[in-house]
C-alpha cells in the first residue's frame, strides 16, 4: 500500500515538471520568434522615396533624414499612399512591418 502511494506521488510530480517544461518551450518559442511583442514599436516619421509590390507582398521605402527604411506594410495602405508623401509609421522593430501610418503632408498629383 505504501509502495502505491510513493509511486502516486512520483507519477503526479514527473506529470507536473512536464507541464512546466512544455510551458516554458512554449514561453521561449514566443519570445524567439515574437520578440516585437515584448517591445515598443519605434515611430518614424519621413518621405516616401518608393512603393512597390511583388506577389502580394507590399514595401515602403522611407527617407527620414539620413535613414532609409524599407518596411512591409498592408495592402489596403499601400492603395491610399503615394510617393513624395509625408508620413509618420509606428513599425515593428524585428519584422519591420507598419503598424499604423499616417499621411501627414500629400504631394500635389496636378499642381498648376
Amino acid at each position: 500500500m505504501a509502495e502505491k502511494n510513493h509511486f502516486s506521488k512520483f507519477l503526479a510530480a514527473a506529470k507536473s515538471l512536464f507541464l512546466v517544461l512544455i510551458v516554458f518551450i512554449y514561453a521561449l518559442m514566443f519570445m524567439n520568434y515574437n520578440q516585437d511583442w515584448l517591445n515598443d514599436p519605434a515611430i518614424s516619421k519621413g518621405v516616401i522615396e518608393s512603393l512597390a509590390a511583388e506577389a502580394e507582398q507590399y514595401t515602403l521605402t522611407l527617407r527620414s533624414g539620413e535613414e532609409i527604411l524599407t518596411l512591409s506594410i498592408d495592402a489596403a495602405a499601400f492603395h491610399k499612399l503615394h510617393k513624395n508623401d509625408l508620413v509618420e509609421v509606428t513599425y515593428l522593430h524585428q519584422k519591420k512591418e507598419v503598424v499604423q501610418c499616417s499621411v501627414l503632408t500629400r504631394q500635389a498629383d496636378n499642381f498648376i
